[in-house]
């Protein structure tokens, strides 16, 4: 983490969008980061005025077709190393890569880490911006996407009294006065990938807070995630704030020597385990499937089978929870004349898919499977 700090921040000329071969050869570095992780890797390459610019792009479960995009931008304004902005952000993807790669069999869906270019001035806010490219790329193609978690700005802390601000000043009275957080922005439509990924119910070392943005002010978040959100994908940025907190953004004391790299990591550790609390959720959701279709299968042995191996082969540590998913199905397949309105069912279903099926009475499992018998058709896999 520390040498790709190093790395981008000490590269001459500054790597801004007027110096090619600065970009050029932090692209080349980010990608060979990545392939020493065995991570499968390519360019995206678009032409702005003349000049070819690169994403890099590096997958873990290059075969599912469901994926998470984490990203990051890595040009730098001005003639500024840019240490926070944004050398912190690709150091924590990176990061975050070397984490999840060594659980790529258990995950279930497919990981796209992007490091974009031509994030910062003059080709902010246009089509020319990388993450513009790729989001574009993402609605040209029709590929489904779970959702976006943009880095921005990762690594500057401070334990100065009065030392957060905020765009809202009706925020000072909910959020804290001291800079020493990492904030998890999201808009109103990326309410629940924001929940999904379970920040507020994970284990960390750093605090955190889930701060939703009303749409009027989503502008003023001005970083990639804009481009995902303005073409409907769900986004989440990763933040230390930026110029509510740091006063050197976008200045010659932006340095190296500002990151508190232990925080950083403590931040970047929080995502990672995020990303795998939201992947336990969607095993959470093929145990209930498979646990419905083998009981709704009785009788067709091939059928039952399969997905009973299925279930085996995903999730073989959650043995338990498979054979209580199984009995609550059973209970719901001999009550189907049970007088209940789905709805309420699927309401109910909402308030207990946290609970131990094993410790429900029979009454209750009867009310959980007919509402889930409608849900289940709802399942994505």
């Amino acid at each position: 983490m520390k040498n790709t700090l190093k790395y981008l921040t000490q590269i001459q000329p500054p790597r801004n969008y007027q110096n090619i071969d600065s970009l050029n050869n932090v692209a080349n570095y980010i990608k060979n980061r990545f392939e020493s992780l065995n991570l499968e890797v390519s360019f995206q390459e678009f032409k702005v005025d003349g000049t070819i610019y690169k994403n890099i792009i590096a997958t873990i479960n290059p075969h599912y077709s469901k994926r998470l995009i984490v990203g990051g931008h890595y040009d730098v304004c001005g003639d500024f190393q840019g240490a926070d902005d944004n050398a912190s952000a690709i150091a924590g993807i990176i990061e975050t890569a070397k984490q999840l790669k060594q659980y790529e069999d258990t995950l279930l869906f497919r990981i796209d880490f992007v490091a974009f270019c031509l994030e910062e001035p003059p080709y902010f806010g246009t089509e020319q911006m990388g993450s513009f490219i790729h989001a574009k790329y993402l609605i040209d193609k029709n590929i489904d996407v779970i959702g976006m978690i943009n880095y921005e700005m990762i690594g500057y802390y401070t334990d100065e009294p009065n030392s957060q601000d905020y765009p809202i000043p009706q925020m000072k009275d909910k959020y804290p006065s001291i800079g020493n957080f990492i904030a998890n922005i999201s808009n109103e439509k990326s309410i629940n990938f924001l929940k999904d990924l379970g920040f507020d119910r994970l284990k960390k070392d750093i605090d955190s807070y889930d701060i939703v943005l009303p749409d009027a002010f989503a502008h003023i978040t001005a970083s990639d995630h804009l481009n995902y959100w303005s073409m409907g994908f769900d986004a989440v940025m990763i933040t230390d704030t930026a110029y509510f907190r740091n006063k050197n953004y976008h200045t010659k004391y932006d340095t190296y020597d500002t990151i508190d790299f232990t925080k950083m990591q403590y931040a970047i550790d929080m995502v990672a385990n995020s990303i795998l609390h939201l992947n336990s959720t969607k095993i959470d959701d093929i145990l209930k499937l498979c646990a419905f279709k083998w009981v709704e299968n009785c009788g067709i042995s091939s059928i039952r089978t399969l997905y009973w191996d299925m279930a085996m082969t995903i999730c073989s540590d959650n043995f338990n929870k498979f054979k209580e998913y199984i009995l609550a199905c059973e209970y719901g397949k001999e009550s189907l004349d049970y007088d209940i309105n789905g709805e309420y069912g699927l309401e109910f279903y909402e308030n207990i898919k946290t609970m131990e099926l094993s410790n429900l009475n029979d009454i209750d499992k009867k009310i959980f499977m007919n509402g889930y018998s409608i849900l289940v058709n709802n399942i994505k896999i």
